[in-house]
């Protein structure tokens, strides 16, 4: 097979608005209608476009169904990319044996499938915005000049050009074995998986002098990063009477680790994400460590006397009752060379498992899900203090000597939150994530209604979730790899239940 594709996307808005409308009559809610000083009245608009075209080519080939083939390979381009980097190569192919049809093999009741396969492949990645690559002007950055100290309408350096951008690609290679049992009753996959992303996209902060802003960050092609490990899946398909029944689950390690940053050299060099808003980053990607990693200072204690406080290193504003940091230099003093690694907020182990059963008209199905090993940076325990308990964690905060060797005193602010192990927390879980009770109503009561099928159900969603994460819920996203699994107050997820009758005429 071969062929071509072409892509082309566009969009565009228009805005306006005003202030203080005449009167709550909704007939007189128009642009016109409102007050017309200077800066009350604002209008916006913006567009982009963005095109793709692909060169596309596969060819599948298989002998006596013993050994299979698959070699494909694509051409890929995006306006996105300057004329220098437009095209990206991503060619991949796919090998597979069939052992049980070799003359070799033992003809076997039990063993129903055995499959070796392998495969290697590049995919590419473009979703960054369209204009990443140009430098933009920020408008509607207004000052006061002039010896009347009047407000002027002006604009400045939005941000940075990159015209240097390419395509992020994803080089993966998989080593599986499939296996059948008493007719496929039991089957078992085993992966073993590598994946390299090179020159990731993200946008990254840039320091104040460049004239950016404290949140406008730059795309750029930061670094190569390695995802491996094993995963495993089994499933049980069997009936014992009129009770049918299927058991499967699936589970996989994960091993992360940052191979090199693309835009830096040298051992020392590292990149700070992870914004709390309110300048405080809690994230460092380094080579060797996870992408996105939490960084900042070890917790050892809290202050109990002024003696203790006097004989230890510490911050010069650390008072009796706040939190103690772990001097990890050993030098007597504490100061950013003593914050160190304090958690991952990738997982080292996913898994999920299911169950059906069904006994004559009845049916009952039940989806979990879970990880572990990852730590969540609670975020919004960082930027609104605890003063009046608003979270059951810091309800026994030290209150004199002894009180407490965990939680600090009760302060608005200062250097009990600084970034620490204070606020990580484990972020494994286990949530029933979907469960179905059904019942198809008997032929003769359909014939008789005139209908070709009737189903009653009752079903759940995020029924439950087992955790010791103190948030809303410990599933936390992150807008880039570099500040994943940090908590500012994320909405918890929903669980939603629903009773119903599936009718088909």
């Amino acid at each position: 097979m071969a062929g071509f594709t072409l892509q082309k996307t566009t969009s565009e808005f228009l805005s306006g608005s005003v202030q203080n409308l005449i009167g709550t009559d909704p007939s007189l809610w128009y642009l016109n209608k409102g007050e017309t000083l200077t800066g009350t009245q604002r209008v916006g608009n913006g567009g982009s476009i963005s095109t793709i075209a692909s060169y596309l080519f596969r060819t599948n080939y298989s002998y006596q169904d013993k050994y299979l083939i698959t070699i494909s390979a694509r051409i890929d381009g995006s306006s996105k990319f300057g004329k220098s980097n437009l095209y990206g190569t991503y060619p991949s192919f796919a090998l597979g044996w069939n052992l049980l049809n070799e003359s070799f093999m033992p003809t076997s009741r039990l063993v129903s499938n055995v499959k070796l396969r392998a495969s290697w492949g590049i995919v590419g990645n473009e979703k960054i915005n369209g204009d990443s690559r140009f430098s933009l002007v920020a408008n509607g950055q207004n000052a006061v000049f002039g010896l009347n100290e009047q407000i002027q309408p002006g604009a400045t350096l939005g941000s940075t050009a990159n015209p240097n951008l390419r395509w992020e690609s994803t080089t993966q290679t998989d080593v599986g074995l499939e296996l059948g049992f008493w007719d496929d009753k039991l089957t078992a996959e085993l992966d073993y998986y590598s994946r390299v992303t090179d020159d990731i996209l993200v946008g990254l902060t840039t320091p104040g002098h460049v004239g950016n802003g404290a949140f406008v960050r730059v795309v750029t092609n930061a670094a190569s990063v390695l995802n491996r490990g094993v995963e495993l899946t089994l499933a049980w398909n069997d009936q014992i009477g009129q009770v049918k029944y299927k058991i499967g689950g699936v589970a996989s390690t994960v091993h992360n680790e940052v191979l090199n940053l693309g835009a830096s050299s040298g051992s020392d060099s590292f990149i700070s994400s992870g914004s709390l808003g309110n300048s405080q980053l809690v994230t460092r990607t380094e080579v060797g460590q996870p992408i996105g990693s939490f960084y900042g200072n070890r917790v050892i204690g809290v202050f109990q006397n002024q003696t203790e406080l006097d004989a230890n290193p510490k911050l010069s504003e650390q008072a009796v009752g706040d939190l103690r940091y772990a001097d990890s230099k050993r030098d007597g003093v504490i100061n950013a060379d003593d914050r160190t690694y304090i958690g991952s907020p990738i997982p080292s182990f996913i898994y999920g498992f299911n169950t059906e059963f069904s006994y004559k008209s009845f049916d009952l199905s039940l989806d979990f899900q879970g990880q572990s090993g990852n730590k969540i940076y609670n975020g919004k325990m960082a930027v609104r203090p605890d003063l009046y308990n608003f979270e059951a964690r810091v309800k026994d905060y030290w209150r004199g000597e002894g009180t407490s060797n965990t939680e600090p005193r009760p302060t608005a602010g200062g250097v009990n939150y600084e970034p620490s192990n204070y606020f990580i927390e484990d972020g494994s879980y286990l949530r029933l994530r979907n469960i179905r009770i059904g019942y198809n109503f008997p032929a003769s009561l359909i014939k008789k209604l005139s209908l070709t099928n009737a189903r009653a159900y009752l079903s759940g969603t995020n029924v439950f979730t087992l955790t010791k994460y103190s948030g809303f819920t410990p599933e936390i996203g992150g807008s880039d790899g570099f500040s994943s699994g940090i908590d500012l107050g994320i909405y918890p997820i929903t669980s939603v239940y629903s009773i119903g009758v599936n009718v088909t005429f």
